[in-house]
């Protein structure tokens, strides 16, 4: 099916805009394509029993006969021609951790229950918000705090296996032999419980 070309008067368009813009320019271009469709449908289209037209059509056909307009295009998240008033700062994901009274238990139950030799870590993951620690912490506790079951784990199907910590250089060799077995019998399993 062909799109249909809904026919647009040229002038009537370009005084939609004007009339949209006379108190100046709008929030952003959305806005004034809303409101130009709005003007040109009450004031043009519908008394002279036209198609009406769409904020979108206003804007491809302003762009295709050049129409010109005062509002400029607004910013994502914040309102076109609009100075920022101050800086966006981001906040270190240890100032969230630490502004949060869940996260901040949490992290002092595992400090609790780490081992002292690992202490330091926890004390790490707490002051840096550091993701890449939190997932070695996550491993390490999952394995009793043994750095050699971590490299040799063979739970493929865990979502931090690829980046668990204490690798070494990674290779196809590193998947523990048999794990792709796992997988396969273990969908076989699901499809004969479907069955």
């Amino acid at each position: 099916m062909s799109r249909r070309v809904i026919p647009v008067n040229r002038s009537e368009l370009a005084n939609a805009i004007k009339k949209a813009e006379a108190n100046g320019p709008l929030q952003n271009l959305n806005c004034l394509w809303k409101q130009a469709a709005s003007f040109y449908n009450d004031d043009y289209a519908i008394p002279n029993e036209l198609d009406v037209i769409t904020f979108s059509v206003v804007a491809l056909r302003v762009k295709e006969f050049s129409i010109p307009y005062i509002t400029v295009a607004g910013k994502k998240g914040r309102v076109g021609g609009v100075p920022r008033t101050g800086e966006i700062k981001r906040v270190p994901r240890s100032e969230k951790f630490k502004n949060d009274p869940v996260a901040a238990q949490a992290f002092q139950d595992m400090k609790n229950k780490t081992p002292k030799s690992f202490v330091d870590l926890a004390d790490k993951i707490i002051d840096t918000g550091s993701m890449k620690l939190a997932i070695k912490m996550n491993c390490l506790q999952c394995t009793n705090y043994q750095r050699a079951e971590i490299r040799d784990c063979d739970i493929t199907r865990c979502v931090m296996w690829n980046f668990r910590p204490f690798q070494g250089k990674s290779t196809d060799s590193d998947i523990p032999d048999g794990a792709d077995e796992d997988l396969t019998a273990d969908s076989e399993d699901s499809a004969d419980d479907a069955a």
